[in-house]
């Protein structure tokens, strides 16, 4: 199994889509109802009087309520959290560890300033695109861990929050009764589900927001959290894809 595995994060992935077709669409307000779509997010962000710059950022309603994650792609547009999640699945495995084993050789850790130049501090590759690229920060490992795992049937999500050392992303886990928080920066190859973190033993992570494919959720509670499924984390908003239509050339 070892052998094959490395085979398999050794192998070459095909170039991804153009990112812009698969990250439109759209978000529903949970609080209000109101709408948001890729363009109307790109056009606010485009706009002359626009003060937020390149950096990511929380979305906010009227009444100054998170509803999603927007971050800044390689291709320097603005996208929701979710997605990123773009439905990528490198292999099929009925070996739960393996998404986050194949992880562990075939990415490297690399911070976004060193990817992709001073002053660009928080960009994000989606799932597709982390496959593809031999390097990424934590956002980037997470993202492709949890689409791969929500892809293979778990009920998995990308959190984003902190660390003793600062911001960090990484991804839960929830099988029945058991929570289970993986670094998907963790270049240990794990062998089986034994080796993955427990939730009520991850005290060292400071969760403030999750999401899948199509949810986002707010923890309206203690960062100093263990519990990623109480009555503290609160639904914000729902996220729809609609491909963008290719213009013939």
């Amino acid at each position: 199994m070892t052998a094959q595995l490395q085979q398999a994060a050794e192998s070459p992935a095909p170039p991804p889509s153009e990112q812009s077709v698969r990250q439109t669409g759209e978000i529903q307000s949970l609080p209000d109802g109101q709408r948001m779509s890729t363009a109307t997010l790109n056009q606010i962000v485009s706009a002359p009087d626009y003060q937020g710059g390149s950096a990511s950022f929380y979305l906010s309603d009227r009444q100054q309520r998170i509803i999603n994650y927007v971050a800044t792609g390689i291709d320097h547009r603005p996208y929701f959290s979710n997605s990123y999640l773009v439905g990528f699945v490198p292999f099929e495995t009925d070996s739960i560890w393996v998404p986050l084993a194949t992880l562990s050789m075939r990415k490297r850790y690399v911070l976004d300033h060193v990817q992709h130049g001073p002053g660009m501090t928080d960009i994000w590759q989606n799932s597709e695109q982390a496959y593809y690229y031999g390097h990424g920060d934590c956002e980037d490992h997470a993202v492709l861990l949890a689409d791969w795992l929500i892809g293979l049937g778990y009920d998995a999500r990308v959190v984003i929050g902190e660390i003793p050392q600062g911001g960090h992303a990484w991804v839960v886990l929830f099988m029945a009764d058991n929570t289970y928080v993986l670094e998907a920066t963790d270049k240990r190859k794990p062998t089986s589900i034994n080796d993955f973190i427990p939730a009520a033993r991850a005290t060292q992570y400071r969760p403030r927001m999750q999401f899948n494919r199509t949810e986002f959720w707010e923890n309206t509670g203690s960062t100093m959290t263990v519990d990623y499924r109480d009555s503290k984390w609160l639904r914000r908003s729902l996220f729809r894809p609609q491909p963008a239509v290719v213009k013939n050339q």
